[in-house]
Formats: structure tokens, C-alpha cells, sequence
């Protein structure tokens, strides 16, 4: 049998005083028996990689799809989800067979994804907990595929604003609630993640920043636009839009948007379709309760997704081009709105168990 070449990757921080020590198994493509080592410190890390050819140091520091790079890097994530905290890396140095290699100082070490943004973030969220998601990061799966590349997309979307922000938040959306459903509809796969979410014990984070929402603060998105783009003639009115309305009722600040709208659907809807529909509104008004995540969950699957629609499909202008600034500035803040619940939203998902 061939002899397999031990390399260790140690990096050492300053202490970090909530990080426990802890393992994890690593996987990676090449061979699907072994498993790298990881060891984590309150002050350092060392992954320990076997492999059965040699990897020169610079094939290792500059290939960013070699294993032990991106396991290295996957290490540092670890390391970030677990202590809500940047380490401050000392050095980094690479071993073969027990002889160091390189060793890195920290002038040498580039950590973009981990942004100052991110990090404040990350922070402001403090009962949050991503010890379940974390050993995703370690797996091939499909599953653990699809939750790193939104966990790398989420980061990354700190280092933007407006509708590259948006893009690239909708990406890690996308990827998390794709797992949550085994069904291959689009519309189904909704449904499941809306039933997935609902079944939480809570969204407390989310749901705090749509609490203090107003009906006027709903008017503010283009609504009506939105109705006439997802219902856009009879057929799609008369089979799916009494079923949306009746989902929006839970929340009376949304029941009132939508009786204030339904003029613009109701030539294509029998009158006793009608006469239901105002019922379940007026009913859900004169109740006068609101449901936060039920809030949330509007934006999200249905503004955002139509919002989304928009943009990626150029159903619209671009959202920087206009000829007068107030309009120009509606559509930012529309933007920011979308963006500051989406990116609570997305990292609230990251601390579920998926």
C-alpha cells in the first residue's frame, strides 16, 4: 500500500475566551473512507490531512480548490460560527511529514469573506447558536454543499449593497430552504419551507424587525404591482387568489393591504369569490391581531420572490436608473428593507437545525 504524506496545517490566534475545545471529522472528495482531523483550541487549530501524492506549499497556499486550503479555510469559518468572533491570527504554518514548509504571518493572510460587516452582524444577534451547522461545513454531501455555498454567499453579500446585496442574499436563501423539501416543484418547495417555518418554535430576531411595521409601512412596497404580476389574468385569479389571501390572514396589518388592492382582481372573480374574500379580510381586521413571522414570511416568499423575479428575469428597469432622485430613492430603501430582513431571516435559518 502506498505510503499516504501527513501534512498538519496549524494556525495559532489570540485567546479566545468562549471557545471550547472541540473535534470534528473532515471529508473530502478524493477518497471516501478517510476523514481529515481538526482539532479546535481556545487559541489555535491544527488539521491534520493525509494524502497519497505530495502537494507542493504553493499548490496549497494558492489552489483555492485544493482540499487542504479549502478545509483550512472551512476550519477558520468554523472557528468564526462557534465564538462569534474574527480570530487574530498570529501565524499559520504548514507541515509535511513533520518538517514545516511556510510558515504565514499574519501581513500575509487575507480573510475578506470575514468582513468587519458580517462580524457586527453576527454580533448583534447574540442568542443565536451554529453549533448543528457548523459540521456541514466538513461534509460532501449534497445537502452540506448547498449550506456552504450560501453560508460563503451570506458573507460575501456584506461586502455589498442594493441589488448586488439582494443577489446575493436571495442565493443563500435559495440554497437553504432548496434542502428543506425533497418535492422538484418550485411552488412546492415553498410550501413545505413555509410549513417548515411555521412548525419553529420562533423567528424572534426577524420577527422584531417587521413588529413595529405599520399598513402604511407595507404600502410602501409595490404591493399592487406585485398582485398584478403573480395573478396576471382570469385563469391564475380564479384558481390561486383566494387561497393567497386567506394565507395573509393571521395578520390584520396585511388582511387591510390586500381588502385595499382586491379592487384590481375583483372583475375576474365571481361575485360570491368576492363576498368570501372581503369576509375573511374584514374578519381578520376587526380582530386586530398580527402575526409577525406571518409578516415575515409575505416578504419574503412572496415580495421578495417577486422581487426577485424582477431583477434577475429584467422584467424592470434597473433599480439606479431614473430621471428623478426621489423615485430613484424610494428604490433603495425598498431595497435596503428587503435586504435588512433577509439577511436576519437567512442567518436565524443557519442556527436552526436543517
Amino acid at each position: 500500500m502506498k505510503k499516504r504524506i501527513q501534512y498538519r496545517i496549524e494556525v495559532k490566534f489570540d485567546r479566545i475566551s468562549n471557545l471550547t475545545s472541540c473535534t470534528y471529522d473532515l471529508e473530502y472528495y478524493s477518497c471516501g473512507a478517510y476523514r481529515d482531523k481538526l482539532k479546535i483550541e481556545p487559541n489555535s487549530f491544527e488539521l491534520l490531512c493525509a494524502r497519497s501524492s505530495y502537494n507542493k506549499k504553493d499548490y496549497i497556499l494558492e489552489n483555492t480548490q485544493n482540499s487542504i486550503h479549502s478545509n483550512t479555510v472551512r476550519a477558520i469559518l468554523s472557528v468564526v460560527l462557534l465564538a462569534k468572533v474574527k480570530p487574530q491570527i498570529k501565524e499559520l504554518t504548514i507541515y509535511e511529514d513533520g518538517t514545516a514548509l511556510k510558515t504565514l504571518k499574519p501581513e500575509e493572510i487575507h480573510l475578506p469573506i470575514i468582513s468587519d460587516e458580517f462580524m457586527l452582524h453576527l454580533g448583534s444577534l447574540p442568542s443565536l447558536n451554529f453549533d448543528a451547522f457548523v459540521p456541514y461545513l466538513f461534509s460532501t454531501t449534497k445537502k452540506a454543499h448547498q449550506l456552504t455555498v450560501a453560508l460563503i454567499s451570506y458573507m460575501i453579500s456584506f461586502r455589498h449593497t442594493g441589488s448586488d446585496k439582494f443577489f446575493r442574499l436571495w442565493r443563500a436563501f435559495n440554497s437553504i430552504y432548496t434542502v428543506l423539501s425533497s418535492k422538484k416543484q418550485e411552488k412546492d418547495k415553498i410550501i413545505d419551507f413555509r410549513h417548515w417555518v411555521l412548525n419553529q418554535t420562533n423567528f424572534k430576531y426577524s420577527c422584531n424587525r417587521v413588529s413595529k411595521f405599520k399598513t402604511h409601512d407595507i404600502r410602501k412596497l409595490r404591493i399592487r404591482e406585485m398582485i398584478l404580476s403573480d395573478f396576471p389574468d382570469a385563469k391564475r385569479t380564479r384558481k390561486e387568489y383566494k387561497a393567497f389571501v386567506e394565507r395573509q390572514t393571521s395578520d390584520a396589518r396585511l388582511s387591510q393591504v390586500l381588502l385595499d388592492t382586491l379592487p384590481y382582481r375583483q372583475p375576474f372573480l365571481a361575485t360570491p369569490e368576492v363576498v368570501q374574500i372581503k369576509a375573511m379580510l374584514n374578519a381578520s381586521i376587526t380582530a386586530n391581531k398580527n402575526s409577525d413571522i406571518h409578516l415575515v414570511l409575505f416578504i419574503i416568499l412572496r415580495y421578495a420572490y417577486f422581487f426577485r423575479n424582477k431583477l434577475f428575469h429584467g422584467e424592470s428597469l434597473e433599480t439606479d436608473v431614473s430621471f428623478y432622485a426621489k423615485a430613484d430613492e424610494r428604490t433603495r430603501k425598498e431595497i435596503e428593507a428587503i435586504n435588512a430582513i433577509l439577511q436576519i431571516f437567512v442567518l436565524e435559518m443557519f442556527s436552526r437545525t436543517l
